[in-house]
């Protein structure tokens, strides 16, 4: 089978996020798995070629339009572990790619766009057309309705096109025009049936076009498949979800686990076997990457309470204000915090600058505001927990490495987290969870923890072995994605 996936991330080289490890991590097990898989993502110019044994130009003059206007084009083709690369090079006066950033530049919004239009084009103009064309989130979510309705060959030769779902937060509300700029005709699209968007209907939304038109739509957990059901986490999109959740799935995401692996990870001093048989030298290893990171750090405690971490994006929707009760509650039962993750959101940069300043020079508190991966990986091999308590949490993947890792996790249900993380009540738990975004259930949740961390240590080690033994692959979840794309016929959606 011939899939192609189009992102706009893809780890190591262009990562922003979580995304780009799923795009790695899953087109690397399709390999595997013997199929044929191609990746087309835009040639940012903060990715680094070093990456690739070889470059080639495999288009050199790609046409595209943009509000009635050609632009030409340079495709390159590389590979990275087997997976074909096509990168997107615009020759745009507005150098869209040119800009230091995956995201957050004023224009992202037509940026996506054009990409979404170029690579339409890209693969309308290519000979062998894949037999699967995967999607992931709202910036390629415009290729789904130009590909419907603007390339009538294209769209009859990929026999299934299916669009994934990784953050329904964010799903590209835009001006009829911005539609036309690309060669639909926006006006057409500004009903209920086709893009309107329900919370601004004077807006098209290019999510609700890739529900509306894809064959089959996939969220990165079965909770949160569920969940989009609903107003609190469909955002406006309730009665879009519902009305094709026939063709609606939520399949987990897995982790790369060479690269996430304990016993081969190079960031880590003190390297540990990812096999939970090996407790005790699991545990042991893990307490002295724990001292060698407090004298990396200039942490100091005199206490021997648990560390517990957060690696995360600090943005509303990991609640924040839990974090930094998280933070003051650790410290006060004798643990240590240590918070890794960069500010996504202006709101959020005072309170947690100034707690950086309160706790500055403070023994067993660390905060730090940008991502470092080397950094990354040494708190999974030295805590022995991890908070996470998002308001929602589509997949999550620093549950899934922490446990592989065997730190414990201590989340919210919700999500992905919800699928992830059996709670200390069940048989076979691998961590804690709780209910509510309310202070008093971290406080209880915290207290469970360091009640069982100080007293009841084979409880303890039962947590890490458990974790540890999950399948964490990609494995399961390109099975069931196989699944999906083989489902059967292709919907033939009416103009």
């Amino acid at each position: 089978m011939h899939i192609t996936h189009v992102a706009t991330e893809f780890s190591p080289f262009a990562k922003a996020g979580g995304l780009g490890d799923v795009i790695h991590g899953l087109s690397r097990q399709q390999v595997k798995d013997g199929h044929t898989v191609s990746v087309i993502l835009p040639k940012y110019d903060i990715i680094d070629i070093k990456f690739f044994e070889a470059i080639e130009i495999y288009v050199q003059d790609l046409w595209t339009y943009e509000d009635g206007v050609e632009f030409h084009n340079t495709v390159y083709k590389t590979s990275f572990e087997d997976i074909t690369i096509y990168l997107i090079e615009p020759h745009h006066n507005c150098y869209y790619f040119n800009r230091g950033l995956i995201y957050g530049a004023m224009n992202d919004t037509e940026r996506f766009l054009y990409f979404s239009r170029t690579a339409t084009e890209f693969l309308n103009n290519e000979k062998q057309k894949p037999h699967i064309l995967h999607l992931h989130d709202w910036p390629t979510a415009a290729m789904v309705p130009l590909i419907r309705f603007l390339t009538p060959q294209l769209n009859a030769e990929i026999k299934s096109l299916i669009f994934n779902v990784h953050n329904m937060e964010h799903q590209g509300r835009i001006h009829p025009k911005y539609l036309s700029r690309i060669g639909l005709n926006g006006a057409d699209f500004l009903s209920k049936e086709r893009m309107q968007d329900p919370v601004k209907p004077e807006m098209i939304n290019l999510l609700k076009g890739a529900i509306t038109y894809s064959d089959q739509v996939v969220t990165v957990s079965p909770t949160y498949a569920q969940e989009i059901k609903t107003p609190e986490f469909s955002f406006g999109l309730t009665q879009t979800v519902e009305k094709f959740k026939s063709k609606l799935h939520g399949i987990l995401n897995g982790i790369e686990i060479d690269t996430w692996n304990p016993k081969t990870d190079q960031y880590i001093s003190h390297k540990y076997p990812a096999n939970s048989t090996f407790i005790h030298d699991i545990i042991r290893n893990k307490e002295l990457n724990k001292k060698a990171l407090f004298k990396e750090l200039g942490l100091a405690p005199k206490i021997n309470g648990p560390l517990v971490i957060c690696i995360t994006r600090i943005a509303s929707q990991k609640a924040p204000e839990l974090i930094l009760h998280a933070l003051k509650q650790v410290n006060e039962l004798g643990g240590t915090f240590i918070l890794l993750g960069s500010i996504c959101e202006p709101q959020l940069e005072k309170d947690f600058h100034q707690a950086k300043a309160v706790y500055k020079n403070h023994p067993n508190i660390h905060l730090c505001f940008e991502f470092k991966e080397d950094l990354a990986h040494k708190l999974f091999a030295a805590a022995d927990a991890i908070f996470i308590p998002s308001k929602f949490e589509p997949c999550g993947l620093t549950q899934i490495i922490s446990m592989r890792y065997g730190t414990v996790p201590i989340g919210r249900n919700t999500g992905g987290l919800k699928d992830t993380i059996t709670d200390i009540s069940k048989p076979l738990s691998t961590g804690f969870i709780f209910n509510d975004l309310a202070k008093i259930q971290v406080d209880k949740a915290l207290e469970k923890a360091f009640d069982l961390y100080a007293n009841h240590p084979s409880k303890w080690q039962s947590l890490i072995q458990n974790g540890m033994n999950r399948d964490a692959s990609w494995a399961p979840a390109a099975a069931l994605y196989e699944k999906i794309y083989t489902c059967g016929d292709k919907l033939k959606i009416a103009k």
